[in-house]
């Protein structure tokens, strides 16, 4: 799978047989959620570089 990020963030399959797409939010705590997709992203690898107060 490719992530696609100019419109809406999504998987996409690399096969070109296959049509499918995924929303990236999809079945996830973010699904729903109004907190963009940056500062999620940014805010997961801070945690998990322990840059975070917050254990």
């Amino acid at each position: 799978m490719v992530l696609y990020l100019k419109t809406e963030k999504q998987w996409r399959c690399n096969v070109k047989a296959c049509v499918k797409r995924v929303p990236i939010r999809k079945g996830t705590r973010f699904e729903g959620s109004t907190i963009s997709f940056l500062t999620a992203l940014q805010f997961i690898y801070s945690w998990c570089r322990e840059l975070t107060t917050i254990k």
